[in-house]
C-alpha cells in the first residue's frame, strides 16, 4: 500500500537526506526540522489524490485545447 511506503521513507529519510528544513535566526542555526514533523492522514492523502486528479484533468484540457 502506497500510505505504507510513504512512511518507510519518512521514517528513514532523516537518515538518508538530513532535516526537509533548517530555520535560522541572526544566521545561526535556531533549529532543523526533521521529516518526521510532517504527518499526513489518511484524509489527508485522499485530499492529495484529488488535488493529483484535479490537474491531470486541467493538463488533459490544456493539451486538448493546445491542439485545435
Amino acid at each position: 500500500h502506497s500510505i505504507k511506503a510513504i512512511n518507510l521513507f519518512i521514517s528513514s529519510v532523516n537518515k538518508l537526506y538530513g532535516p526537509i528544513t533548517t530555520i535560522r535566526h541572526d544566521r545561526h542555526i535556531h533549529k532543523h526540522i526533521p521529516w518526521t514533523a510532517f504527518v499526513l492522514k489518511p484524509l489527508d492523502w485522499e485530499r492529495v489524490n484529488d488535488t493529483k486528479v484535479v490537474i491531470s484533468v486541467g493538463h488533459t484540457m490544456s493539451q486538448a485545447a493546445s491542439h485545435r
